[in-house]
């Protein structure tokens, strides 16, 4: 099983890890294996998984040769993009949530071979 941290050796140093992660192996482990182009959207002050995860997966995922677009928002916390659920009025970032939208659209456009959505 993968969790979707890069590296818990530097998540740990950021926040306590919970048991499940601690079963379970780092995407970055999978980045030589990966033949699809990966998108990763991340918001840099995410108090649930650190930016600096997002940005290690990036590197690993180049590193070895694969497709990967970092796109990072200032400002933006976790689940930036979601109006709904108890912490949507604290989290929810209108203009990343357009942005990100936009280049998640022109990822699938550019790697689905479509002009348009």
């Amino acid at each position: 099983m993968y969790y979707a941290v890069a590296s818990f050796q530097d998540l740990g140093r950021e926040r306590p890890m919970g048991e499940l992660a601690l079963r379970t192996r780092p995407l970055t482990e999978l980045a030589g294996v990966l033949r699809a182009p990966v998108l990763i959207h991340h918001g840099e002050a995410d108090r649930t998984v650190p930016a600096s995860q997002g940005a290690l997966l990036h590197r690993a995922l180049v590193a070895a040769g694969g497709s990967s677009a970092l796109h990072l928002y200032p400002g933006a916390d976790h689940l930036f993009n979601f109006a709904l659920g108890a912490e949507a009025p604290a989290v929810y970032r209108p203009d990343a949530d357009r942005l990100s939208w936009e280049r998640t659209l022109g990822f699938l456009a550019r790697h689905l071979g479509r002009t348009s959505p």
